[in-house]
């Protein structure tokens, strides 16, 4: 009997020649249990920024200045590392920091000069302080508080305003400052118009809290309500001018601990992390809006956050993709906890490593330069500030992007990279790489395509993989892969 090939599960030895389109390199995924099939797709990046379909160069970070250009003056003398930074209106203008020895100091942003002014006769050495800024009698002051001690920053200096018997996790809400007693499991609120007095005969109130959230760590304000967070949840308090009368509801419950110093609002919503997760509430909504990004965090425990010019800002540790070092990471003394800064913005987001971010603040109204930090390590002593250039301290530091692993074509056939066409503006190495080796080719950059021939040793799989050390810009590619068929007997 005759059989003939159609009737029959049979694959012939061939060679295809297989053409894939690249329009937009936006789209990021790192979750490897959602790998998606397309060379298109990010599965790790550092020091880029993803926006409109392009990879661009990341923010940069440098020594902080004044709105006059003028670089900030150093605490290097005093031997005074930063912890916290903020940005008050008071005086037009001025950054106050405070330091790990517990001191407080306070320098112009409009106006230059030579050294930070400390304001003697303070050491709080409570290790977390709160900023709120307020307009007051007619001026701008700047409240602090922290575990022990309430302050006023105005145009006289800085002055004690009293005990604050544990108050912590402060925030205004209809001219009231709501907070939280952790050793009590309690939020408390001052009386109206008098933000340093938290005694209920005096106007003041307290609101114990059941249940087995955890330790309390911060309050945020949020249309009509208080958001309460505590380590394993999140309550909602809906209290308007009397906060007597008051509802509260859990909101969130979790089963991984909320990184206190990551919260931040942008008045809509509030971003946060627990765990590695990232999570955004608003009034009717829990989301995690960026859970294709989380799986780069290798750590949260240090997390910082801060919402500014339209985006998200988390600093924290993040994961490597080797055994490879990046930025500051490969000098002792300047990175101490965080490594990595994310900005989640409405259409781009920057992925940046190599720098160590201990705290946020900004400058209103400003651009990048606007955005101040501290810093960890050696450049503690130091006001930062991010750049619009990419450079960390006038060095730029090396760029990549990554797609995942990605089996084409037919899931049988060895495949093999062997062209590629792609539109960058500046200098870069690209490269293709299958489990059984890696080809990399360099391209000088224009305003046309450039062409690269690869040689990958064929294999199951193929990522795609670009570096640069300079400035990045790329657009669009064409990757050329050949397949292999192998004979497969019919059944």
């Amino acid at each position: 009997m005759r059989y003939f090939g159609s009737f029959r599960n049979e694959k012939f030895p061939s060679v295809s020649r297989l053409t894939y389109r690249i329009n937009s390199f936006s789209n990021f995924d790192a979750r490897k249990d959602n790998a998606p099939k397309s060379l298109s797709i990010g599965s790790y990046g550092y020091n880029i920024r993803l926006a409109f379909g392009k990879i661009k160069t990341s923010y940069g970070t440098g020594f902080a200045k004044g709105k006059n250009g003028s670089t900030l003056p150093s605490l290097q003398e005093e031997g005074e590392r930063i912890l916290s930074v903020h940005s008050s209106f008071v005086g037009g203008g001025k950054l106050i920091a405070y330091t790990q020895s517990g001191k407080f100091y306070s320098v112009s942003l409009t106006e230059p000069e030579e050294a930070f002014t400390y304001h003697s006769g303070i050491i709080d050495s409570s290790g977390a302080v709160t900023f709120i800024n307020h307009y007051m009698d007619g001026a701008d002051a700047t409240f602090i508080y922290t575990s022990s001690s309430m302050y006023k920053f105005d145009a006289s200096g800085l002055s004690r305003t009293g005990d604050s018997t544990g108050v912590k996790g402060c925030c205004m809400h209809y001219d009231r400052v709501f907070g939280v007693l952790p050793d009590e499991n309690a939020v408390v609120f001052s009386k109206l118009l008098d933000p340093f007095e938290f005694a209920p005969e005096a106007g003041g109130g307290k609101i114990k809290l059941l249940g087995d959230g955890g330790k309390l760590l911060s309050t945020v304000s949020l249309g009509s309500a208080v958001y309460i967070f505590r380590e394993h949840s999140v309550y909602r308090l809906s209290a308007l001018v009397d906060p007597t009368d008051f509802s509260l509801k859990e909101v969130l419950h979790l089963s991984y601990p909320v990184r206190e110093r990551s919260i931040a609002s942008d008045g809509r919503n509030i971003y946060f992390v627990a765990g590695e997760e990232i999570y955004k509430i608003n009034g009717t909504s829990v989301e995690k809006p960026y859970e294709n990004f989380t799986p780069l965090i290798a750590s949260a425990e240090n997390a910082v956050g801060a919402y500014m010019l339209d985006r998200y800002f988390l600093s924290c540790k993040m994961r490597p993709f080797g055994a490879e070092t990046v930025g500051l990471e490969g000098m002792d003394g300047k990175i101490v906890y965080n490594n990595a800064l994310f900005s989640f913005g409405s259409h781009e987001t920057d992925i940046v490593r190599g720098i160590g971010v201990e705290d946020f603040s900004a400058v209103p109204g400003e651009g990048a330069e606007g955005v101040l930090m501290a810093l960890s390590g050696d450049y503690a002593f130091f006001a930062g500030a991010l750049t619009g250039d990419g450079k960390f301290f006038g060095s730029a530091p090396e760029r990549f992007w990554s797609s995942h692993p990605v089996n084409l074509g037919d899931s049988e056939a060895l495949k093999k990279a062997k062209k590629l066409y792609l539109t960058t503006e500046y200098p870069l190495t690209i490269g293709a790489e299958s489990e059984n080796g890696a080809s990399e080719s360099s391209l000088y950059g224009g305003t046309e395509a450039g062409f690269s021939a690869l040689k990958t040793p064929p294999g199951a799989e193929l990522r795609l993989y670009m570096k640069a050390t300079g400035d990045i810009y790329v657009s669009d590619a064409v990757v050329v892969v050949d397949e292999f068929v192998k004979y497969v007997p019919g059944g």
